[in-house]
């Protein structure tokens, strides 16, 4: 959870930002409280539950798809061992990152239609490796993920214009 978390920030999945990551797991921490106030009878048992389906729903409401982790390959929570996350903002400015430019993402998504984000995304990154020939397979997928992600902008902006 914590790479999709990660990967929803620096991918811009669905506009997210930190704040928004923050928020998502205050909310998470809220519905545990909950459930422990209500002795079960609200809210959801461990914060993960919440944190997931919030997670997911923002990829899936972006157009990302969502591929379940298997059980098998997920290390089971320990107590104690995972620090408590800290809300940065509050305690330093942050640092602001620039929107990118109209200009940027043009440059970015040349060579693919916004028509294209209708895709899945194998035939997406399929179109990737045919147009920009990357090296290796883990470089298709990060361009793809960001061309998606800039078309996505492109669209975003000019729905905004109108």
């Amino acid at each position: 959870m914590i790479d999709r978390l990660t990967a929803a920030v620096v991918l811009r999945v669905g506009g997210a930002t930190r704040s928004d990551v923050f928020a998502l797991i205050r909310e998470a921490r809220d519905e545990k409280s909950l459930y422990d106030r209500s002795n079960g009878g609200a809210g959801k048992r461990t914060i993960w539950q919440t944190a997931t389906l919030r997670l997911k729903r923002l990829f899936e409401n972006a157009g990302w798809v969502w591929t379940p982790t298997r059980f098998a390959d997920e290390p089971r929570p320990t107590r104690g061992t995972v620090a408590p996350v800290v809300d940065r903002e509050q305690t330093q400015p942050p640092s602001a990152e620039p929107e990118r430019t109209v200009d940027e993402l043009l440059a970015v998504a040349e060579g693919f239609e916004v028509s294209e984000l209708a895709l899945s995304f194998d035939d997406f990154k399929r179109l990737t490796r045919e147009r920009r020939r990357p090296a290796n397979a883990f470089e298709v997928q990060r361009l793809a993920f960001e061309i998606r992600s800039a078309l996505r902008t492109l669209k975003e902006r000019e729905l905004a214009a109108c």
